[in-house]
């Protein structure tokens, strides 16, 4: 433990920290304890006369206390920051007096060799708090982008593969040898996608998801926690509201972090049920916002019945071509009569979906939906028809329409439902 105080005009102001804390910050907040202290209680020091006389000045040194117990808070680096400034002030200094005053080689050469060791020292710190200043900036918001790409990006494949081998029977009693053969690139990348769409289709026959439906909710409770957790440490708002919790001045106080508990806050919500209330169908269809998967009820919806755009009502698919993919969205092979609009998105190169009579976006469309059958019939200008405008990346599949569950309304059909329940 090191031990710190400042003695002075008659009051001694002492702490006890660990050896790794910094003994600038130790006094730090000390000098702010001895401001405060004086200029509080200056003329009661000399006429105390009982125990525990200035009791009230506990409070001040506990909210204090919390401001400095965390070395990696955005305050206490402005204030190490401010101190590696004095450093270099000084090492400035010295140097205008070596210069002025023309002190002998030896001594100047002393003196530079300890200026060069200060300002490693200095170069090392400085790029130690630019990197935590950083990290404790953008570290949380690169972490909701990279788990949002990995959201919206997730396109497991639906289509089964088989790979057939033939075999040669040779001669009783002979043994013949498989001439070894070296695999291109293009074959052994053709080999592992043979083999994870063989093993997505199994998962989608077994019935499981791809991703256990409460995932996103874990990480979207534990971002808002984190980060609450972050405001608690740094003081931001401890000192917003003591210097009067101006609502002008909150943006600022909260920043990129409270952007980031909005946004997980927000996303929350589509799994409490307001997914399909009108500001969120709003943010889906006229903002292109992705909703969370496992979170709408028409993921796992089974009924017959039509879908239809929920901002025009619009038919655009029904319940025969729906299909479970696992991905946690509701997804479909194939369209009602092609009344859909393609767009090409410029960041990730992804083929969006949305309603042609509208333009209200829908989701995207992906090339690994279930295996194509001579049977199936498809509209003209679906991808895999005959006037599609863009082709699929494998002709043995039906495309994957991947449709966010806000962007639709659900129409049953009550004589199919009423026929299904007399048969059972």
């Amino acid at each position: 433990m090191n031990r710190s105080y400042i003695n002075q005009d008659g009051v001694c102001y002492m702490c006890l920290t660990d050896k790794s804390y910094p003994k600038r910050l130790a006094f730090n907040y000390l000098e702010e304890l001895l401001k405060e202290f004086m200029a509080k209680y200056r003329e009661e020091v000399d006429t105390a006369s009982r125990p525990y006389a200035f009791i009230k000045f506990d409070t001040f040194i506990q909210r204090t206390k919390k401001l400095y117990v965390d070395t990696r808070t955005q305050r206490n680096l402005n204030k190490l920051n401010d101190d590696l400034t004095s450093v270099r002030d000084i090492m400035t200094q010295n140097i205008q007096d070596v210069l002025g005053r023309g002190e002998a080689i030896n001594s100047v050469a002393g003196k530079s060799e300890k200026l060069r060791g200060a300002s490693k020292n200095y170069v090392s710190q400085a790029r130690y708090l630019n990197t935590q200043a950083l990290l404790r900036k953008y570290a949380p918001l690169a972490f909701v982008l990279l788990l949002v790409a990995a959201v919206q990006g997730f396109s497991p494949a639906a289509a089964p593969c088989v790979v057939r081998q033939q075999l040669t029977r040779s001669a009783p009693g002979v043994r013949m040898e498989e001439p070894k053969q070296k695999i291109g690139a293009a074959e052994a990348l053709a080999r592992s996608q043979a083999r994870a769409k063989d093993y997505n289709q199994q998962k989608v026959k077994e019935g499981k998801p791809f991703i256990p439906p409460n995932t996103y909710n874990v990480a979207y409770s534990a971002i808002i926690l984190v980060t609450l957790n972050d405001f608690r440490q740094s003081g931001a708002i401890d000192d917003w509201v003591a210097n009067g919790a101006e609502l002008g001045e909150l943006p600022a106080v909260i920043g990129a972090p409270g952007l980031l508990i909005a946004y997980a806050l927000f996303q929350l919500a589509f799994s409490f049920g307001t997914g399909q209330s009108s500001p969120f169908r709003a943010a889906v269809t006229k903002l292109g916002v992705t909703e969370p998967p496992f979170s709408s009820p028409l993921n796992d919806e089974k009924r017959a019945g039509d879908y239809l755009c929920s901002s025009c009502g619009v038919k655009l698919f029904d319940s025969s071509a729906k299909y479970n993919s696992g991905s946690g969205w509701p997804a479909f092979w194939r369209t009602h009569d092609g009344g859909l609009k393609y767009e090409k998105e410029l960041l990730g190169g992804r083929m969006e979906v949305k309603c042609q009579a509208c333009g209200g976006h829908l989701g995207h469309v992906f090339s690994d939906g279930p295996a194509a059958r001579p049977e199936d019939v498809v509209p003209d200008s679906d991808p895999g028809g005959s006037a599609a405008s863009f082709a699929l990346n494998d002709a043995s599949v039906r495309p994957r329409f991947c449709i966010n569950g806000a962007a639709l309304r659900f129409d049953v059909d009550a004589e199919a439902e009423a026929e299904s329940k007399e048969t059972a």
